[in-house]
């Protein structure tokens, strides 16, 4: 059965698990695993996929098993962090199960010598690391966004990423993520880049931008047909 928009989105309960805008990837993992679970989900979030680890994910005095239920029922991907003894947690075979009965695609990083297990084992695993979570993080997203299609929700995430980047460092790798991957922006999408931009002093405040406006205009004229320019070091568009 297909998914209705209704059912992809997350239900008030679940709200509080993902960040809005961004992709929502459920990592199923064993319990000693979740450091690098969690360090890889920092690294997914510049590109645009807001991660739930559980423990990690799961507020202070909530019910850990309702909210894994709440991350299971409104995820769009998983990702299944194969170890040797992957395949011997109960609830790691649930979780994959759900995703598997939801129709929502599974993506496998494999960390030691174990194979994806089951109804997983005919998919191509990544060879994961536990010492380069940046590394992991680029290929991992690549996986994701042809699992779902490189459709608007791959470009929705890194458009969210690159309007809310926390350090100019972060906003010209967000940048230059945006620009390789997004050919053609919505209107409406053009209009939360420019205001993001604006809003965002990591952004217009950048010399990467700043001294170089050409970078941010020439990718709105290419993915919009339409002409801006930075004044005062915020985009305007032209008449």
């Amino acid at each position: 059965m297909a998914r209705t928009e209704e059912q992809s989105q997350p239900s008030d309960k679940a709200s509080h698990i993902w960040k809005e805008g961004l992709i929502r990837l459920f990592i199923s993992h064993r319990d000693k695993y979740k450091r690098e679970a969690r360090e890889l989900a920092e690294e997914l979030e510049g590109y645009g996929i807001w991660s739930f680890v559980a423990h990690d994910s799961i507020e202070p005095m909530k019910q850990w098993q309702t909210e894994i239920m709440h991350g299971l029922q409104t995820m769009e991907a998983m990702l299944a962090f194969v170890t040797d003894d992957f395949e011997k947690s109960v609830f790691c075979n649930q979780e994959i199960g759900f995703a598997l009965g939801r129709g929502i695609p599974v993506v496998s990083v494999k960390l030691e010598a174990a194979e994806p297990p089951g109804f997983i084992s005919g998919l191509q695993a990544l060879r994961g690391t536990t010492s380069n979570p940046a590394s992991d993080a680029a290929q991992v997203f690549k996986l994701v966004a042809e699992a779902l299609g490189q459709g608007e929700k791959v470009t929705d995430g890194l458009l969210a990423a690159f309007v809310a980047a926390p350090s100019y460092i972060d906003a010209k790798a967000r940048f230059e993520r945006l620009d390789s991957v997004v050919t053609r922006l919505s209107d409406l999408q053009v209009r939360r880049l420019v205001a993001g931009f604006n809003e965002n002093d990591q952004l217009h405040g950048s010399g990467y931008f700043s001294n170089s406006p050409f970078r941010i205009t020439r990718f709105l004229k290419k993915v919009s047909g339409k002409s801006y320019e930075i004044r005062e070091r915020l985009l305007v568009k032209r008449n």
